[in-house]
């Protein structure tokens, strides 16, 4: 097994600058002045300029948020922020940071400049990831994990039956039994845990 590359390497290419690292980054990234000044932003940032409001090299507003909750937010009070996407109607959270004095060094960025990171919000993956720990945690079978993907995806339970090509009670048996399992009141909780930040079921 080869041994991984470690900067500087034996060979002739020039290792990455930080900006080049910072450009490649997914996350899609802002650097900003407290005033609101760009001083930089990646790739991923780039990619979303019909999200992003600029005058005068200004950040005048990035998604729902204006310019004076922009502000706020680079004054770190609150250093998160939920907001919407409106032309691709997404939701996330941006993040406010001062920036590190490392990176400020690397990269001969102002040292009052902040670090604005978008998590953008994919519920598909945070809804797989809920169904798995309910599965692990209430040692669910394989067909009623199969059953709870389904009505997570919307399926009332004869459609659950028609799709597996089962009976309707077999299929309202793998429901009380989810429900038993799992401690769940009712469907709705069940399938509210499945789709919201809050804590599973003990």
């Amino acid at each position: 097994m080869n041994a991984p590359t470690v900067w500087p390497s034996r060979s002739t290419a020039a290792p990455p600058s930080a900006l080049q690292l910072w450009a490649q980054l997914p996350l899609p990234i802002w650097v900003l002045r407290p005033t609101r000044e760009l001083v930089f932003a990646n790739a991923a940032a780039e990619a979303l300029r019909t999200e992003v409001g600029q005058a005068a090299g200004r950040l005048m507003q990035l998604g729902s948020l204006p310019a004076l909750t922009l502000e706020a937010l680079l004054r770190l009070s609150p250093p998160q922020m939920a907001l919407w996407l409106p032309a691709s109607r997404r939701t996330g959270w941006l993040q406010a940071m001062p920036l590190p004095e490392l990176v400020a060094r690397m990269t001969a960025w102002p040292a009052d400049t902040r670090l604005l990171s978008l998590h953008l919000d994919r519920p598909e993956l945070t809804q797989r990831a809920r169904i798995d720990a309910l599965s692990e945690q209430f040692r669910l079978s394989p067909a009623e994990r199969c059953v709870l993907l389904l009505l997570a995806d919307g399926q009332m339970p004869e459609a659950v039956a028609r799709q597996l090509d089962i009976t309707l009670s077999t299929a309202r048996g793998h429901v009380r039994r989810l429900l038993l399992k799992s401690h769940a009141p009712s469907l709705a909780q069940l399938l509210r845990w499945l789709g919201s930040a809050e804590a599973l079921p003990g």
